[in-house]
């Protein structure tokens, strides 16, 4: 009887610090759970911010880019209009040059009346 006693309590104790050992481990792996849940909502923050982060980017490029696009249709038309106002200053330069040539002819055949009437 003593025998089995002794072999109730040794089992006993090994029980006794198998739960111990298990509750351990339980209470071990119950903080890794907790810091992975703490460790989770951080980079769900961190993900909701970079995504903020990510859409107001995405806005600004997006502006930008519109921008961009009406820079490039400003300067296409601001050429168009240089180009347009060379060929008027060509077209003028002619009508001038055109005047002075009448005008040069028109002095020729007054000096040639004059000349002709005068004497």
């Amino acid at each position: 009887m003593e025998r089995r006693r002794k072999e109730f309590v040794e089992g006993r104790n090994h029980l006794n610090a198998t739960v111990a050992a298990l509750t351990e481990s339980e209470q071990r792996l119950q903080q890794d759970v907790d810091e992975l849940s703490n460790a989770k909502a951080v980079a769900n923050d961190q993900v909701t911010d970079l995504q903020r982060q990510l859409d107001a980017a995405t806005e600004s490029y997006n502006v930008l880019h519109g921008e961009a696009a009406a820079h490039v249709a400003d300067k296409t038309a601001l050429r168009d209009n240089v180009e347009s106002l060379q060929q008027l200053s060509e077209q003028l330069q002619a009508a001038h040059d055109a005047v002075e040539a009448q005008l040069t002819h028109s002095d020729s055949v007054c000096k040639a009346l004059e000349v002709h009437f005068l004497s």
